[in-house]
């Protein structure tokens, strides 16, 4: 579910899952700030990994001296690198 909050400059939605930005408009000249995920190019809107960006090395890390393992992120199933074969719309 996307929810939206606004005031007389801006407009702002967010998705319900991961709090991802869907939109920033704003609203003095109507730019949308944000990416729209266009399915042809890349039909996401921002590969948000919080809290950890990237691989842990042995997948693991400490906190408050006792050390966890961690899953790895998401990085496999957004990086489909087969854009790179595609020609650029001109």
């Amino acid at each position: 579910m996307d929810y939206t909050i606004e005031n007389e400059i801006i407009k702002v939605t967010v998705s319900s899952t991961g709090a991802e930005i869907q939109s920033i408009v704003g609203k003095h000249i109507g730019n949308e700030y944000i990416w729209q995920a266009d399915p042809e190019i890349w039909g996401r809107h921002a590969p948000v990994l919080f809290p950890i960006v990237g691989k842990l090395k042995n997948d693991e890390y400490s906190y408050q001296a006792r050390p966890t393992t961690w899953a790895n992120t998401a990085l496999p199933e957004i990086w489909n690198l087969s854009w790179r074969n595609k020609p650029r719309k001109s």
